[in-house]
């Protein structure tokens, strides 16, 4: 899916055929209250299958946004050369996945919410933190463990951008998961963040007296003028009295 996401001749040639043999039935989730069974014909289905390879993306780097989860925008990118057998044109359109995203969210009022998705705001939707998902051990024994643990969040944790941090480690604690040591490249990237912040603390200091300064000679120009201005006014008023004078004597 990853491949077919990022190469379009590759989605169109070989994915519709792999995935006809790859793709399970089904896929089991849980809520902690009911079991959700996400059939391959529903929409759910390949937007959750998206949502799961796309998740590590939403950490290795920065965005705009702030928010590292997933929007509409994002997902029909993914999608753009999908075939028929996989995402039905009808279901490729910005309004019909805003419904699908909407109808489940874990707060929304709707018969079939199936509560896959958190909305962290307008827009931006990730997993419910409290979902579950089916989970198989080195000896083939299952339970059900937090979505957030076979996401592999502590190999996440190693490569992710500095600026999406605080997001990930929200991902740790939601899901009870302990969160690590900070790696190599973390702790160069505390470095590189403190050196930021030095850098523009001074920066702004920087600016903060450039405006005083500026502020200061506008004010001390203004009284100049002013000053101006009034010597204007009293030698013209000391003209006009002296003419006057010189006029009442003739």
């Amino acid at each position: 899916m990853r491949k077919a996401f990022r190469h379009p001749d590759y989605a169109r040639r070989n994915f519709a055929s792999l995935y006809e043999l790859l793709a399970p039935a089904s896929v089991d989730v849980s809520t902690g209250e009911r079991m959700v069974r996400l059939d391959c014909h529903l929409s759910e289905y390949f937007l959750f299958q998206t949502l799961w390879v796309m998740f590590k993306s939403r950490f290795d780097k920065s965005s705009r946004s702030g928010y590292a989860a997933f929007d509409t925008h994002t997902i029909l990118d993914a999608w753009a050369n999908m075939p028929a057998n996989v995402v039905p044109p009808e279901r490729n359109r910005r309004q019909y996945l805003s419904g699908v995203l909407a109808r489940n969210e874990v707060s929304r009022d709707y018969t079939y919410n199936r509560a896959l998705f958190e909305r962290l705001s307008q827009g931006w939707y990730q997993f419910n933190s409290r979902l579950l998902v089916r989970f198989s051990d080195s000896e083939c024994n299952q339970s059900w463990v937090s979505v957030f643990q076979p996401l592999n969040l502590s190999l996440i944790h190693e490569f992710a951008h500095e600026n999406r941090l605080l997001q990930l480690e929200q991902c740790f604690k939601k899901a009870g998961i302990r969160i690590p040591a900070s790696s190599i490249s973390g702790e160069e990237a505390i470095v590189r963040k403190a050196a930021f912040d030095k850098i523009l603390k001074s920066t702004k200091e920087q600016h903060q007296k450039q405006w005083e300064m500026e502020v200061k000679r506008l004010i001390e120009w203004k009284e100049v003028k002013r000053r101006k201005t009034e010597q204007k006014r009293l030698f013209g008023a000391e003209k006009k009295s002296k003419t006057e004078m010189q006029q009442q004597k003739k």
